[in-house]
């Protein structure tokens, strides 16, 4: 822990030394530094992977070989530990070309073991352990070498304890019969769509205000969500970039067919005008020329009486059925996964797994 030797990695062999010596081991620590601000994909910056004796240093800058640190994420011996972990998977994705298989997010596993929903780590370290870690560098120019000694000194934080933070998690959760429940929900993050063309298509799902549009302006939305995606793919830029999500409902309710419907806009900026007005125009009219049969389903009213007197009452049902098992209510059912099941109870979580065992019978009623 406070003693570990932290190892700077930057050749490919180095990897390969670290991980063959990693293998061996039965659970890993992991974390990731990277910048996204100004592009689309993030940036990885390092990778820090402890195991109780060295903490490497992973300098994403310089390593050209991953098959090393794949062939680790992938085994099914080691456990690979990290924490509040949906950044870190995107890296992992995108260098490794993988996901870690036999994996716990230890911020999950905290909130299964009744410390509270989406606990930082810092403050689990702190209430678990009793140590105090510095967050100075948490903005800190991850991608700026040499890093300074502070800069390594915080990342080697980010695993120093995680493992024991894992060991005190694990003897609460066996000791509560809840130890499955984590390793599921930490599967759970796993289950996204295999390729970009999946994730583009339904990129108007990730839209807040989509649910107030009729059929028309939806299959608008989907068009335009999707070329939205795309470029901002091709470009490596935010989509926001691109077009805000405001201008997307604003393009999809009013449907410009010309420059001069695109300058009665509030929302579509000068500079996007320019540069994609006409595009938008060609998207908006390939929209249009789809069949009505192929457009997609209209998404549940939450402006609707019914609706939001079904949310209420769902919401005290999960609050309620909380309290009974020391959760956080968020940890049973946030907001959005309640909406998901009154539009669609046959594939709501609400009713699989775990939570399926403490809410099914209860919330059929709210069906």
């Amino acid at each position: 822990m406070e003693d570990a030797k932290i190892v700077y990695v930057e050749s490919d062999s180095e990897l390969k030394d670290a991980c063959a010596l990693l293998l061996q081991q039965d659970c890993v620590a992991v974390d990731t530094e990277f910048f996204r601000e100004t592009t689309y994909y993030p940036v990885a910056a390092i990778i820090q992977l402890y195991a109780g004796v060295n903490i490497y240093i992973v300098d994403c800058l310089t390593i050209e070989d991953w098959e090393p640190l794949r062939l680790l994420f992938i085994s099914k011996d080691c456990l690979k530990l990290l924490h509040s972990c949906s950044e870190d998977l995107e890296i992992f994705r995108l260098i490794l070309e993988c996901e870690p298989d036999y994996f716990i997010d230890t911020q999950i596993a905290a909130a299964i073991a009744g410390h509270g929903f989406s606990v930082g780590y810092q403050n689990l370290v702190a209430k678990l352990l009793n140590v105090e870690i510095d967050k100075e560098q948490t903005r800190s120019d991850w991608l700026q070498r040499p890093l300074s000694a502070k800069q390594i000194h915080y990342a080697a934080n980010d695993v120093r304890w995680l493992i024991d933070v894992w060991r005190h998690l694990k003897v609460e959760l066996e000791q509560a019969g809840r130890l499955a429940w984590c390793f599921q929900d930490c599967d759970g993050l796993l289950n996204l769509p295999l390729t970009a063309d999946d994730f583009n298509d339904n990129a108007y799902l990730r839209v807040k205000a989509a649910w107030r549009l009729d059929a028309e302006q939806l299959n608008i939305l989907k068009q335009l969500c999707s070329w939205r995606e795309d470029i901002a793919q091709q470009k490596d830029v935010p989509r926001s970039r691109i077009i805000s999500d405001a201008c997307a409902i604003e393009l999809a309710i009013k449907q410009p067919k010309d420059e001069q419907g695109l300058l009665r806009l509030q929302q579509l900026r000068g500079a996007a005008r320019r540069a994609y007005g006409q595009t938008i125009i060609m998207e908006i009219n390939a929209a249009s020329a789809i069949s009505q049969e192929l457009w997609p389903s209209v998404l549940v009213d939450k402006s609707a009486p019914l609706f939001r007197r079904k949310l209420k009452l769902l919401k005290t049902l999960i609050a309620d059925e909380a309290r009974i098992h020391s959760l956080p209510p968020e940890i049973l059912g946030r907001k959005k996964e309640l909406e998901l099941f009154l539009a669609s109870p046959e594939t709501s979580l609400l009713t699989q797994g775990w939570r399926g065992e403490i809410l099914k019978d209860k919330i059929s009623k709210i069906e």
